[in-house]
Parts: C-alpha cells; structure tokens; sequence
C-alpha cells in the first residue's frame, strides 16, 4: 500500500488508483482496504480492456481484442447475499441475469488482512467453506465452487470440489515496499493478467457443466456421437425442445457438505410430468441408473419408468455425474397422509392407509433383492411417491 506514489504498471495499468489515498487507507480496516483495493483494480481492468478494444476495433486488429467480463461485481461487506444464510461475501461475481443472489454466483471474493503463507486458518476455511456450501446446494449446474482470496499482498484461489479442496497461489496484488523495481511491477502486471483471465471465462468453462450465464430455463442431454454411449452433452437453451426439460419446481432437500449430492426437480418431458434428477456420486459406486435397468430388466414392480439416463462426466476431482429422467409418480408418504390429515380423515383410515403402504412397499423391495439381487439402503419418506389411486 506504500506504492502510492506510482500509480502505472508500465504504461497503461494503474497499480494503485488516485481515488485511494495513504490518509483514506489509514481511516478504514485494514481489510475492508484490502477488499476496496481488489474492487478498483478490476473495475480498472475492465476500463483498461474496453479502451483496448476501442483502439483494436479502429485499427481493424480485432484479433488482438481482450475479452469482456461479463460479470457483474458486487460488494457485499455491509449487505447480505440473497438466498444464503445471512452470509455477507466480502465481494461476489454474479452471472449477469435479473437478479443477484447465491443461485447467481460466479466467483466469491474474501479477502483477509493477513498473509496465509502456509496454511489458511481454521476460522477462514470454516467461513469461506460455508460460503461455497450454501453456493453448491442452490446451483445445480455447479462442477466446482472457486473462491478468490486476497490475503496481505497475494491472491490465492481456492477451488471447492465434491471430494477435497485446492488452493492455487495466483501471485502478488501489490508489494509492501516502499520504493518499486521493475521485478515486482511484473509480478503484480502477471497476477492481473491470471485474474482478468478467470473473470473472463465463460460458465461453462470454470466451474458448470453447461452454459449458466444467460437465464437459460431448459437443458437437453444429447448423447455423444457413439449411439451406445451412456456420456451426454448438455445443451442449455431459453425455449423447450422435443427432448428438454425444465429447471424450474426444485425440490428442497438437504444436501451434505461431502458426499453424495442430488438436485431434483419436478419438471415435464415430453408432455408428461417427470422428476429430473441431478447427481454426484463416488466413482466407486453403481450409477443409480445402471440399477433402475436392472430392476426393470428383472421386471420388479413398483418402479418408476425411466425416460432418460446417462452419464455428464464420468470422473471430475473422484466424483461422477449422472443425470436421471423418471416417471413424476405422485407424492411422497409425507404429502400423501398430510393431505389425508387435513381432509379430515380418523385416525383409523390412516393407519389402514399406511399398512397398505408398508405391504406394497415390502413387497416391491423383496422383489428387487430375491429377482434382481439389489437390497435398498435408503428407504425414507421422501423416496416413495404414491399416486393418486393409492399406489
């Protein structure tokens, strides 16, 4: 921050803008100065990439052009992030759609006074890992969660995956010196270049599965060019298709922080109502639609008949993703006898109720391990639907 008398990288970058000066420094947070300083050097970027655009454009250089951020910044230090958990993100990229919240967010910026030379802190992984946690669980599209994190001079990114986590160091913001030499003007000039490069990326190149920037509503898997291929592209797009379905009518439910992670939502296919299903798994363990065929190819009873399966990638940091299409069976026990509560029905056509639904439920599971030799580990309320004729 002693940098403030040269305000050029070279010629064209500023380094420290004139609007932030020694006096004003000394009168805030040493962190909220670290966070305004980040803030001014890409809205600088930004600046500095449009002039560079402007005069290419004139010389008829376009190939020389920078790309656009097109992502919007926002500070959030004294404001709470919509959707989330109270959390106040210091700075947030947002995919520039209507509105801003943790369904929107690109990049999540924290930054932190100190220097994390060797480890970050307990405290700061607990919050930043929060943070990405309440971004994952609302973001069906998500692959990864990457967190940018200036800390002192530096600026770390800290990648989220399904399996572990990873810091990257990006390089220096600044140098605590007093005087400049042209060794450090290039490792600040190299660490802008790096994040302008991040802030520039499509969606669908850092950090989704498909393009999420635009306010797409429908997504279609495609299979690949093998017709016996069970991988799939993704194609997002604003309208339906023969073959799309909706991502709208998202079912809430808890999802772990590791782990298996689903995102399911109520949707059509085809003119039929269908449940679109959305999930990581460890490499190591069955596709659940590997075993939906092995069910109906034992032609067990009780299943929901599947539209579609396949698989979005089949290994990304240890964990899978699969995509499932199933038949929309009703509701679940929970929704079934709720309405039956509040339609007034004795406590006597309830219990009958549920016998009949334990006896259907025990004999579609005996069926599926004595035929097709698969034993559910995961029987709850919310994995058997019942229609409306009661089965």
């Amino acid at each position: 921050m002693n940098m403030v008398g040269t305000r050029k990288i070279g010629s064209r970058v500023p380094l420290l803008p004139d609007e932030l000066s020694v006096p004003d420094i000394l009168k805030v947070d040493k962190e909220k100065a670290v966070t305004t300083y980040f803030q001014k050097l890409v809205d600088l970027m930004s600046v500095e990439a449009a002039e560079q655009n402007a005069h290419y454009a004139q010389s008829e250089q376009n190939d020389k052009s920078a790309p656009s951020a097109e992502y919007n910044l926002v500070d959030h230090q004294t404001s709470e992030v919509a959707g989330g958990r109270k959390h106040k993100m210091d700075l947030v990229f947002y995919n520039p759609v209507a509105s801003d919240g943790v369904a929107n967010v690109h990049i999540i910026v924290e930054a932190k006074k100190a220097e994390f030379k060797n480890k970050i802190d307990v405290k700061t992984f607990s919050q930043i890992a929060d943070y990405q946690y309440s971004v994952w669980k609302v973001q069906p599209t998500r692959t990864f969660v990457p967190v940018l994190l200036p800390n002192g001079p530096k600026l770390d990114l800290v990648v989220f995956a399904r399996e572990s986590w990873y810091r990257v160091e990006v390089g220096y913001l600044c140098h605590w010196l007093a005087t400049i030499n042209n060794h450090n003007i290039e490792k600040v000039r190299s660490t802008m270049a790096q994040l302008y490069f991040l802030i520039t990326l499509p969606s669908e190149r850092f950090g989704h599965f498909c393009k999420a920037s635009l306010g797409w509503e429908y997504v279609t898997f495609v299979r690949g060019p093998n017709r016996d291929s069970t991988i799939a592209l993704v194609e997002s797009s604003h309208s339906p298709t023969t073959n799309s379905v909706k991502l709208s009518g998202y079912i809430e439910r808890f999802v772990h922080p590791r782990g298996r992670l689903a995102h399911v939502f109520r949707t059509t296919f085809r003119k039929q109502k269908a449940i679109l299903k959305l999930s990581w798994t460890p490499v190591g363990r069955m596709p659940e639609g590997a075993v939906y065929e092995l069910l109906e190819n034992a032609n067990v009873k009780g299943m929901p008949r599947v539209f579609g399966r396949g698989l979005v990638c089949t290994s990304l940091f240890g964990y899978r993703l699969e995509y499932l299409v199933l038949e929309d069976c009703g509701s679940t026990i929970h929704e079934y006898l709720q309405v039956g509560r509040q339609g007034g029905l004795s406590s006597g056509s309830l219990n009958n109720r549920v016998t009949g639904i334990v006896w259907q439920t025990l004999q579609c599971l005996v069926q599926a391990r004595v035929k097709a030799n698969v034993l559910h580990r995961d029987i709850s309320a919310g994995n058997i639907m019942i229609d409306s004729d009661g089965v």
